[in-house]
């Protein structure tokens, strides 16, 4: 699979950090897995592009817990700061 406005940074190997996948809002993560979820249980996908969109799944979940994990590394930042602070 190549890259595209559908499939953002989704061609092979471009699930390190820094690719087209760990720029995008986790939200629109999880979009695209949930579409590459429902390609996957197309029953006319062949073994080919059901291994293809098994590779995508894995990427988009890895960049998605990825993002998530920073966002809630951020909010706990921001908590301390609060506590440290008199209001």
């Amino acid at each position: 699979m190549s890259p595209s406005p559908d499939n953002p940074g989704i061609a092979q190997g471009d699930d390190e950090p820094g690719s087209a996948l760990a720029s995008l809002p986790f939200e629109r993560l999880l979009s695209l897995l949930e579409e590459t979820i429902l390609k996957m249980s197309d029953p006319e996908v062949g073994i080919e592009e059901a291994t293809d969109l098994y590779e995508r799944a894995g990427a988009l979940r890895r960049a998605a817990a990825d993002r998530l994990d920073a966002l809630h590394k951020r909010v706990d930042a921001i908590s301390e700061r609060w506590g440290e602070e008199e209001p």
